[in-house]
């Protein structure tokens, strides 16, 4: 009875802005370690990359996990954390391989 009802609608009201929030700030400091990280970086090679790479692909998945795992039941705003999910990745690992 709770689902799509009035609670769970209230929910997803107070919710959501605070969820685009988070994201903002993943994108923010996932992009400032990237910054940070090459600055320091050795070079060394760590299993698929170099560390700052590593720290950028294990962030980006934690980050898209979280996502994932609230389940948001709004289908339009759902898609919308999905696509800018993607958008932000490719732009970090851009900046990654320029780097």
């Amino acid at each position: 009875n709770l689902c799509n009802g009035k609670f769970h609608k209230h929910l997803q009201d107070l919710y959501a802005p605070l969820v685009v929030r988070y994201v903002d700030l993943m994108e923010s400091s996932i992009a400032q370690s990237i910054h940070r990280g090459f600055e320091r970086e050795s070079w060394e090679p760590v299993n698929n990359g170099s560390g700052t790479s590593e720290d950028l692909f294990w962030k980006l998945d934690a980050l898209q996990t979280f996502i994932r795992d609230l389940h948001w039941p709004e289908e339009e705003f759902g898609k919308h954390l999905e696509t800018r999910l993607k958008l932000m990745s490719s732009d970090m690992i851009e900046s990654c391989i320029k780097r």
